[in-house]
């Protein structure tokens, strides 16, 4: 349980700046939500995003994926409602052949790529689901490193500048804003 708590929180049920830094990058992505909308959370975690992004926006769909069955497990007991709007998957998002080429209007993945051996598979997996026009919106940690410049967490496989970030999406997607978060 501990492994999993050090990776997978409810940011919901938990206070403090971790928790903020999370629920602000899914209240910046509700404001790129539409009514009609198919939305992707790849990532999902505990699914607590994927409701707040379903909660009183009008989306038609949100799609929450995470490769922990506890965490769709959690997600699911605790988080899937909105009128059926919001549902969870067990699957590794760069594997989401059930998912339809063109078929989500906004893909989110917050702290995810530095989670994988070969990020560049699950950008073109996000760029196959999306539908023309549609919005990507992602985040990773910035330089995180400990004193001696190493990668300090066991499950990060990849270390992130800006500049990395930027030309990796762009080999996919069309930068329209970036943003910081301190």
């Amino acid at each position: 349980l501990k492994a999993e708590r050090d990776l997978h929180m409810d940011m919901l049920r938990e206070p403090g700046i971790r928790s903020d830094a999370h629920l602000a990058r899914y209240e910046l992505a509700r404001q790129y939500l539409k009514p009609g909308m198919v939305v992707l959370d790849a990532a999902c975690g505990l699914g607590y995003g994927s409701a707040h992004l379903a909660a009183g926006t009008g989306v038609a769909r949100v799609i929450g994926v995470d490769c922990s069955d506890y965490a769709v497990a959690y997600a699911t007991a605790n988080y899937a409602a909105e009128g059926g709007k919001v549902e969870f998957h067990a699957a590794d998002a760069t594997q989401l052949t059930w998912l339809a080429d063109g078929s989500v209007d906004l893909v989110v993945s917050f702290e995810t790529l530095e989670h994988l051996q070969n990020p560049e598979v699950l950008l073109r997996e996000f760029f196959r689901v999306l539908r023309p026009g549609g919005t990507i919106i992602a985040s990773v940690p910035n330089r995180w490193v400990d004193e001696q410049g190493n990668n300090p967490i066991p499950w990060h496989f990849q270390i992130y500048d800006f500049g990395r970030f930027r030309d990796e999406l762009a080999r996919h997607f069309q930068a329209a804003q970036f943003y910081r978060q301190n």
